[in-house]
């Protein structure tokens, strides 16, 4: 299955939330690690919280933070939110 970029983008963005947990992680410095524009990335991050999975947080240290469930979310549940994955 090849991915989507913005897939992708939110696979990377959500283990670097779970590299830094409790951490706000600016999306300037996921964008900038993996050299992407920091607007697309805003666009993934803006899906991952509308689903739960990820917190937007304002101001001063501000960015983002793992929100979701870390005992019951899959990687495979990033996917769906962005690909239409059918069985085989």
């Amino acid at each position: 299955m090849k991915l989507q970029k913005n897939t992708r983008l939110a696979l990377y963005s959500v283990l670097e939330f779970a590299a830094a947990p409790g951490r706000h992680v600016a999306a300037f410095e996921i964008a900038e690690k993996y050299g992407v524009s920091p607007h697309h990335l805003a666009k993934v991050l803006s899906e991952l919280a509308r689903a739960g999975v990820v917190e937007s947080v304002r101001g001063v240290g501000g960015g983002y933070r793992f929100a979701g469930n870390a005992r019951r979310l899959t990687l495979m549940d990033i996917i769906e939110l962005f690909e239409e994955v059918t069985p085989p």
